[in-house]
């Protein structure tokens, strides 16, 4: 009989995650080999379609602009909320052409989508990391439903509403891992040590770099790409710990971060790390033959 390859349900989620995590960065550098010099590499198809399309969309938008309205017009958004959402989607788009290009219709010289992919590299990265520690603690929650006792409490009401044990325990799971969300990544850490007893080792070094990739993260999602003052704070801590930044200025606030291949290959070198040492624990801890003797 062959043996299995994955003999446990958080060595699964933990290869599941490195897979997400390296295509993400796969995707990133492909990407960037093929938006070299944009549109030209493009074939042949796919450049008429994105000449055709920015031309229409800059026509379109110049067209309205000429006409001297100063706001939206109204009998498109009538037709209710699908087409709204489209309608002001197209507006978006070809707005940001319009600004970030000139009000002409051409269609852009350059575009960066380099800086784009890399953003979308590390947004997805710290995401996969996120649904990695959702699957280990929906894991052992679901093995060890006792660990889910505390001092909190639920009605009558709640727990008929879910007309079943097994409902109940998948609600309670559900609320805990909503909890685990709301934390950043040292505080998850942290906690996953204290409720799970899981004996996670790392470098505290490593931690401070990833939480710094884990504020630039949030700058993109949260506050357009541009520097926060966490994030400068972050930069501050690990340097005068003696760290040298040599693969990106000091970030400065109010200006766009600026992302690189060096940058998210380290930051998600890291986030394998940290998901390798949650799992190597939660693995002694919960599903060892050992362990599972002790059951």
């Amino acid at each position: 009989m062959s043996e299995r390859l994955i003999s446990n349900p958080i060595e699964e989620a933990y290869y599941e995650f490195l897979f997400s995590a390296s295509r993400a960065v796969l995707l990133y550098h492909y990407s960037s080999l093929l938006f070299e010099k944009f549109p030209e590499k493009l074939p042949d198809e796919h450049k008429e379609w994105w000449f055709s399309s920015i031309a229409e969309l800059v026509t379109r938008l110049q067209s309205h602009v000429d006409s001297g309205s100063d706001s939206i017009p109204a009998s498109p958004l009538e037709r209710g909320d699908s087409f709204q959402f489209r309608y002001l989607s197209y507006l978006i788009q070809a707005g940001f052409l319009l600004t970030e290009f000139g009000k002409r219709s051409g269609f852009p010289e350059k575009v960066d989508f380099p800086s784009a992919s890399a953003e979308q590299a590390l947004i997805v990265s710290f995401a996969c990391f996120d649904g990695y520690i959702a699957s280990c603690v929906r894991i052992i929650l679901a093995s060890r439903p006792r660990k889910l006792c505390s001092q909190k409490q639920a009605t009558w009401e709640d727990i008929i509403n879910h007309g079943s044990w097994d409902r109940l325990i998948e609600s309670m799971i559900d609320k805990r891992v909503v909890e685990f969300g709301h934390l950043n990544i040292r505080a998850k850490l942290a906690r996953l040590r204290k409720e799970f007893n899981l004996d996670i080792s790392f470098n505290d070094t490593v931690i401070d770099l990833i939480e710094y990739y884990e504020e630039l993260r949030n700058s993109l999602v949260h506050n357009g790409g541009l520097v926060t003052p966490k994030q400068m704070q972050r930069y501050r801590n690990i340097s005068s710990g003696g760290i040298k930044f040599t693969y990106c200025d000091e970030p400065k606030k109010g200006e766009r971060n600026e992302l690189n291949a060096w940058q998210i290959e380290f930051s998600v070198e890291g986030l394998q790390f940290l998901a390798g040492a949650i799992k190597d624990s939660a693995e002694t801890k919960y599903f060892s033959s050992a362990e599972s003797s002790a059951s």
